[in-house]
Parts: structure tokens; C-alpha cells; sequence
């Protein structure tokens, strides 16, 4: 009896070892699966997310005054409000958008600089063009963006120009911004063709 009991006992403690380790692995599992599935949601929100941004900074440059954020959900394929799941206001929208184009043109820009191609100032100024578009007072009046967006915006703006500014002759380079911003003014936003370019190219 003693032994059939020492038996049993022994039984029973190895069956609480199983299932708490079983039960152990099992939390582990969980954990893992938590885990993944957060990291999941994570990227598809951030996915998403910059999709969002990359489709209006592209339309915005596209499509000027006419764009709104209808034109993203439909391009999505998503509804408006869902837009708005992603971003509360349309300043949260603006902001990142800013942000992302003066991130990619400020490095583009490095990188120009870097190599003095044949096309530099044809490259550098359809960067500057582009920044000069992005700060027009139609895009801030339109859509009603604060005026933190709008310094933000004009700050950075005003740092492409200089470098832009800084790659002219300097004895030349107050004379040939005004007419060159003079210019952009009468665009309006048009695209800058190739023609124009080659005519402000010759400038220098």
C-alpha cells in the first residue's frame, strides 16, 4: 500500500509539473501571438498612414486648389472618416505632410549638392520650384491651415531658397532670385516646363 501510494504521488506531482509547464507554454505562446499581432497592427496603421501622406502631398502638387480629402479616400479606396481615424484634424494631415516633403527635398537637395552634375541648376531649381509651389497663400487660405503650419512651412521654405541662392554666382544671385521668384509667381503652381527651364538657365 505504502509503495502504490508513494506511486500515485509521484504520478500526481509529475502531472502538476506537466501542466504547469504546459500552462507555461501556453502563456508563452499567447505572449508571442500578442506580440506579433501588435507589431501586425502597428505596420499596417503606419502603412496606411503614409499612404495617406504620400497620396495627398502627390495630389496636392497635381491638382493645386481642386484637391481635398475626398480625392484621397476615393484613391484609397477608403471612406473619409477613415482618413480621419488616421489623422484627427486636417492640420495633424498638413503637419505630416509638410514634414515628409521638406524630409525628402532637404535630402534630395544633400545629394545634389554632393555631385555638381551637368543638370545642377536645372535640378535645383525645379527642387526650389517645388518648394516655392508647396508655400503659395491659395494652398493656406484654401484650406484653412494655422499659422504654426504655415511658419513651419515658410521656415523650411526659406532654407531651400537659400541653398538654392548659395548655388548662384554671388554677385549675381539678389538680382537673379527676383527675377526667378518673379517668375514662379506668374506660374502660379503651372508646371515648370522644360523650355522655362532652359530660359532661366540662361540667366547665368
Amino acid at each position: 500500500w505504502m509503495l502504490f501510494s508513494c506511486g500515485a504521488l509521484i504520478i500526481l506531482n509529475l502531472q502538476q509539473v506537466f501542466f504547469n509547464l504546459l500552462y507555461k507554454l501556453l502563456q508563452n505562446i499567447l505572449k508571442c501571438f500578442i506580440i506579433m499581432e501588435t507589431k501586425y497592427r502597428i505596420k499596417c496603421f503606419r502603412n496606411m498612414k503614409n499612404k495617406i501622406i504620400d497620396i495627398t502631398l502627390k495630389n496636392l502638387q497635381k491638382y493645386g486648389l481642386r484637391f481635398s480629402v475626398d480625392d484621397i479616400a476615393k484613391e484609397l479606396k477608403i471612406s473619409k472618416k477613415t482618413v480621419y481615424k488616421y489623422f484627427s484634424t486636417k492640420e495633424d494631415l498638413a503637419i505630416s505632410v509638410y514634414d515628409k516633403f521638406y524630409s525628402d527635398i532637404l535630402m534630395e537637395s544633400e545629394q545634389i549638392f554632393s555631385v555638381k552634375s551637368n543638370d545642377f541648376f536645372k535640378k535645383t531649381l525645379q527642387l526650389y520650384y517645388a518648394s516655392f509651389c508647396m508655400v503659395r497663400n491659395e494652398i493656406f487660405n484654401k484650406f484653412m491651415l494655422n499659422t504654426s503650419i504655415r511658419d513651419f512651412a515658410l521656415q523650411n521654405h526659406k532654407t531651400v531658397r537659400e541653398k538654392f541662392a548659395a548655388s548662384l554666382p554671388y554677385a549675381l544671385s539678389g538680382d537673379i532670385m527676383l527675377i526667378i521668384d518673379g517668375a514662379f509667381e506668374k506660374l502660379n503652381g503651372a508646371p515648370l516646363t522644360e523650355e522655362m527651364l532652359n530660359l532661366m538657365g540662361k540667366l547665368l
